[in-house]
């Protein structure tokens, strides 16, 4: 069992204020300021300073804050594991982000529970942010994600490597001969709202060959790949996506790739956990050897 003086330092870092961490804990907001200053004095380290009257860690309190999350969710993974004896039923609680759940998980995980009749599986479809923040509470037991993540803060094994590509409607009328990706700049674009991270994908790639998503005459913003993929179909532009996002109406005509000579782009699909989780390997096992050993 974790010490509840290290629950009431993680609920601090949590929301910064002595008085929210009070109501949250059910305890007194002088509690705790002494379950902090015990751990001040076995540590000897100083935790939090304010800043701008703003409650801020220190880097000794960062350290504890990355340690004591291990901590809480090994806890968490001992008390699941122990239930997992009492029943014969296991559940698997992962997140996975949007191409990576929506795309490229789903047969896996269909030919997975097809071999495993007790299993069951908890997949959420987030952000990575989030889905990170779900990982150091224990909320889920593994994640898969493209994109960035703190190398020191999580143990990774790479799943796959994909390929972005450039798509359109078989009969779509490209208004010039494409072969480079300067070639598709009087195109409409169909792209994903600012700050998703395939959007960004095509921005860093456009920033490479000096153009820009306003050298586009039209671009339409959609914030759903199923919705993306319908209004390319029906001629209404052109758009980058994942070969997994698109390989399905690829297959059946609905779209067609425009291949470019200068966009060459693939991106890691990662498996990541906690690192020191006590709970790793086995989960790793699962993923790797049970989930996608079945293949599609």
């Amino acid at each position: 069992m974790l010490d509840f003086r290290i629950l009431t330092f993680l609920d601090l870092c949590k929301t910064h204020n002595y008085t929210r961490t009070a109501e949250n804990l059910f305890i007194t907001q002088p509690a705790v300021s002494q379950h902090i200053k015990y751990l001040e004095t076995e540590y000897g380290a100083k935790l939090f300073y304010y800043r701008d009257r703003t409650l801020t860690l220190t880097e000794a309190g960062k350290t504890l804050k990355r340690c004591a999350t291990v901590m809480y969710a090994n806890c968490r993974s001992i008390k699941d594991k122990l239930a997992d004896c009492t029943v014969t039923k296991r559940q698997l609680r992962f997140a996975a982000t949007l191409t990576i759940g929506e795309f490229v998980l789903p047969p896996y995980i269909n030919r997975y529970l097809l071999s495993n009749s007790g299993a069951s599986v908890s997949m959420l479809v987030e952000n990575t942010s989030v889905i990170l923040n779900l990982l150091r509470e224990n909320a889920i037991d593994f994640a898969v994600v493209e994109g960035y993540f703190p190398q020191d803060e999580f143990r990774s094994r790479l799943m796959q490597r994909e390929r972005y590509i450039a798509v359109c409607s078989p009969s779509y009328p490209l208004k010039r001969e494409v072969s480079r990706i300067a070639d598709l700049i009087n195109e409409s674009l169909v792209v994903r709202e600012e700050g998703s991270g395939t959007r960004e994908i095509v921005e860093r790639v456009l920033e490479e060959q000096n153009l820009h998503f306003s050298d586009f005459p039209l671009i339409n913003e959609v914030g759903n790949m199923n919705a993306i993929k319908y209004l390319v179909a029906n001629n209404r532009g052109i758009s980058f996506m994942y070969e997994s996002a698109a390989r399905a109406e690829i297959d059946s005509g609905v779209l067609r790739e425009i291949h470019l000579l200068d966009f060459n782009f693939y991106r890691e699909f990662n498996f990541i956990m906690l690192k020191g989780s006590l709970f790793s390997d086995d989960f790793e096992s699962i993923f790797f050897n049970d989930i996608l050993a079945g293949g599609r």
